[in-house]
């Protein structure tokens, strides 16, 4: 298993407490890690990524989250490589819109006791990258109000509030073509 998952691993980082990660393409090969990964999320952090609290992914949900493309439907996943490469430590996505295919929804997830360390920069980092070899040239989140911590990181990245949508803001940014 170890063996596999580090053939997948596109870019190493090293977190700003000196964790080492790998980010790489998750697929169906990576549901024990997806599910490790969601058991430890916080009731809050549930609340946050989907908007309701959840005590489970239903197997529905786990296939959608794992069955990508890697164009319409992206996803990179990372893991901690110092510790078990069982458990998912971060999960970020995008799926573009049918309307339009410049533009896609994003999504981010990170485990409580990874949060705050730089992971989701450099998750972002590897999204727009992709996105940009992609053709997608804006990024779409829906954060809700009270997700003041998320609003901070994506404002700092470069996104920017773009609609009200009471309890929640719609939130953009135009993917760097530098990538």
């Amino acid at each position: 298993m170890e063996n596999e998952l580090l053939q997948k691993i596109l870019s190493r980082y090293k977190l700003t407490d000196g964790t080492n990660i790998g980010i790489g393409f998750v697929g169906p090969e990576d549901e024990q890690r997806l599910l490790s990964g969601f058991r430890k999320l916080s009731q809050l952090t549930k609340l946050y990524r989907f908007n309701c609290s959840k005590v489970n992914l239903s197997r529905k949900e786990t296939d959608y989250l794992l069955n990508v493309d890697n164009y319409n439907h992206f996803a990179i996943g990372a893991v901690d490589l110092d510790k078990s490469y069982d458990v998912g430590i971060g999960l970020a996505r995008y799926i573009r819109e049918k309307e339009d295919p410049t533009r896609a929804e994003v999504a981010i997830t990170i485990i409580d006791e990874y949060q705050g360390k730089g992971i989701g920069t450099y998750l972002f980092k590897e999204l727009f990258i992709y996105a940009n070899k992609n053709g997608v040239r804006t990024l779409t989140s829906y954060v809700l109000k009270e997700n003041v911590k998320m609003i901070r990181i994506l404002d700092k990245i470069g996104f920017k509030v773009k609609e009200d949508c009471g309890n929640q803001y719609r939130i953009e940014i135009n993917v760097p073509d530098n990538c």
